[in-house]
């Protein structure tokens, strides 16, 4: 998508409306074709160039702010036409939380990315549930993968999940998976739990027991 945007930049004004029907019905043709598979795939981030690469060097620090270097259980989401957003799942002094970052518009189509600004909100929540989320994420990293087909990420939105196995942060990511897969159910977990982050009024129990089903279907 944020290809897409830069090259739109670049058709005639008169075009434009063109390009962008197209576009759509394409990302429809895509979204049903893609999206489908039941592991991560190892992130790309490092090897992106140009203008995506200065985005990801911009984005994270400050998407990640406060976050540990050595991560239970990260994720950051990059939607197509909202604002980023983040949380990881932490240890303090015997305590345990959910850290949620958001960002005060959206970094991608900020015109001066500097006045951007994270803000933060946390829950505290039990040693059990961040056992479970903790494997999780072990368990969903260490199965991550290449495709056997290449995926085309156009419009959607690109999910970024680390943790730090043996010492070492892993790095994977999946784009708009179908929901009914495994990674679209990881996904939409990670979703409640940024939203956990904020105190918003979603069921630890609920998504603890939505948890350890995913376990047990990654783990077959």
């Amino acid at each position: 998508m944020l290809c897409f945007c830069i090259y739109l930049s670049t058709i005639p004004n008169q075009n434009i409306m063109k390009y962008i029907l197209c576009f759509f019905l394409l990302s429809m043709l895509i979204s049903v074709c893609f999206g489908q598979d039941n592991y991560l795939k190892p992130s790309k981030i490092d090897s992106e160039t140009g203008i995506l690469k200065d985005y990801y060097i911009g984005l994270f620090p400050l998407l990640y702010k406060d976050f540990s270097d050595k991560p239970t259980a990260r994720y950051a989401l990059i939607p197509s036409f909202s604002s980023e957003f983040a949380f990881s799942v932490e240890e303090k002094d015997k305590h345990f939380f959910i850290i949620s970052n958001y960002l005060s518009t959206s970094y991608w189509y900020a015109k001066n990315k500097s006045k951007v600004k994270v803000k933060h909100a946390f829950t505290e929540i039990n040693k059990d549930f961040y056992n479970k989320i903790s494997v999780l994420f072990n368990i969903a990293l260490k199965q991550a993968r290449q495709p056997n087909e290449k995926t085309m990420g156009l419009d959607g939105e690109t999910s970024y999940l680390s943790t730090t196995i043996d010492g070492s942060v892993k790095n994977a990511e999946t784009w708009s998976p179908d929901q009914t897969s495994h990674m679209g159910q990881l996904v939409e977990i990670c979703k409640e739990l940024y939203l956990i982050g904020f105190k918003k009024k979603v069921s630890q129990g609920e998504i603890s027991e939505k948890i350890n089903h995913l376990i047990l279907k990654l783990q077959q």
